[in-house]
Formats: structure tokens, sequence, C-alpha cells
């Protein structure tokens, strides 16, 4: 796991003396929520993906496909064939959805679709053969899952962000720096938005760093940041170098606090 540096909060309770005499100061406290990511990785370059997590030192995997608009994960041991996952995935599509049955009601028997694991990108590739092949040989980059006509790139062990959070309240003119756990990131990509009473809607803030200074025209709004973790790979077959993008995770803060607020509990604090 990658710790990127964790950014330095404000303390909420100061302890101070004013005309002789000990007191607490509160300050304002800004909303934070810690995201931990646990969305599948749906698409990869518009074509979609079987994304596969080898959990390395465990004996089992997870294997998450979507299907039908919502993700299936399936966590199997990895010395078990490949068979038995297919199998499961197979029956996952025949599943009928709940709900009230007509009693004149026709049911249409459909035939259950073929799944099918091939060892390349695509179907000039032979097939794995899932009697005689494990969970964790079959599960390999590059290699093409087919449920029915549709088509997924497996893609084994994705970068991912384990949480994402700013510490502290967020003030006008001091840097709003978030705290970032990731799995297998070579780098991670930051976007920072806006929400305003007045605002129909997020709006981007210029760059992309990952620190943010609020202006005095930030007070009152709350904001957002996304982090998308991002890794450097190499084709199996092409031995090309590209870069591979996980889920964005996304973390709201505010409402911004005006600097003076904090200022005037730093002079008490003295």
């Amino acid at each position: 796991m990658q710790r990127i540096f964790r950014g330095s909060g404000f303390v909420r309770r100061l302890s101070s003396v004013y005309s002789g005499q000990a007191r607490k100061l509160v300050l304002p406290v800004a909303k934070t929520t810690v995201v931990r990511s646990v969305a599948c990785m749906s698409e990869l370059h518009g074509e979609r993906m079987a994304v596969v997590r080898s959990f390395p030192g465990s004996p089992s995997m997870l294997i998450q496909v979507q299907i039908a608009g919502k993700v299936r994960n399936l966590d199997r041991p990895k010395d078990e064939m490949v068979e038995k996952p297919l199998v499961r995935l197979q029956k996952t599509v025949c599943q009928k959805p709940q709900g009230k049955k007509k009693s004149k009601e026709v049911v249409e028997v459909v035939p259950p679709p073929v799944v099918s694991l091939y060892s390349g990108p695509d179907e000039s590739f032979p097939l794995v053969d899932a009697s005689k092949t494990s969970n964790a040989m079959a599960w390999k980059d590059g290699n093409m899952l087919r449920i029915g006509d549709v088509k997924y790139a497996v893609v084994v062990d994705p970068p991912f962000v384990e949480r994402v959070q700013v510490h502290g309240s967020i003030f006008s003119g001091v840097p709003a720096v978030p705290f970032v756990d990731t799995t297998d990131a070579t780098r991670v990509e930051w976007q920072w938005y806006r929400f305003c009473d007045n605002a129909d809607d997020w709006k981007a803030v210029d760059g992309g760093n990952r620190s943010f200074v609020p202006g005095s025209g930030d007070v009152g709004c709350k904001l957002m940041v996304s982090c998308t973790p991002v890794q450097r790979r190499r084709d199996p077959l092409t031995q090309e170098e590209y870069e591979l993008k996980g889920t964005t995770s996304r973390l709201v803060v505010g409402p911004v606090i005006a600097a003076a607020e904090f200022a005037s509990a730093e002079r008490l604090a003295k």
C-alpha cells in the first residue's frame, strides 16, 4: 500500500487565557467525511472490464463483473477450477427479477448464455480449459471474458483508493491538503470543485493540484475533491507501456469558514 504525505489539520478546540481567566474557545467544525472506494471499474478505453483483485498472500481472490448495471462480486479460492465461477456467472445472468407473478402469465424459456474465458484479448485466442485451470492461472491480464454477446477485458489488480480524507476545518486563505491511501498506484490525479448556495451544480476549480487554497469568495461554500489513482502498465502482448486509471473517489468538505474566525482564535491562544 502506498501512503501519500498526510496533510496537517487544525486544532478544533483551543485552550486560552483571556482577562486572567482560563476558558475554552470552540471553533466551528467543517463537516468532513472519509470516503472508501468500493465501486467496480466498469470500462477501460470504452471496453467493459472484469476486475480481479488477487490479494497476495491470501488463498482467495475477488472477481468483479458488472452485469445488467449491477456489480457482481465473486469471492473464490485461487486453487479452485475456473469452471465454478463461470457457472456461477451464468446462473447470475439467468436470475429473474423478483416481483409478483401473474397467474396466467406465459413464461418464455430462454436458454442460458454461454460464458467463456479466452487466453487472450479476443476470440482468435484459445479458450481456457475451465475444468483443468485454476482461478489463479485463468484470470490473467489481457484475457477476455465473454458472457453471451457481452465481452469483458480482464484486468488484474488495478490501482485502488483505500480512503481519502481532509483533517480539520476548512478556512479561507489556508491550504486544504487531503490525505489518501492507495494500492498499486503510480500517481494520483486530483481535481477540486466548489458548490455555493446560488449555484446549480459543482463547478471545477482551475488546476489539478492536490492542495487548494479557498478564497474569501468561497466562504460558506462546500468543496469537493476527487482523486483518481493511476498505474503504469505494460501490455502483455505488445509490451507497450500505458497508464491504467482506477475508480475515482470523491470527498465533500465544508462549508468554508472565514479566516477571521481562525485568526481571532489564534490571538486568544497567545
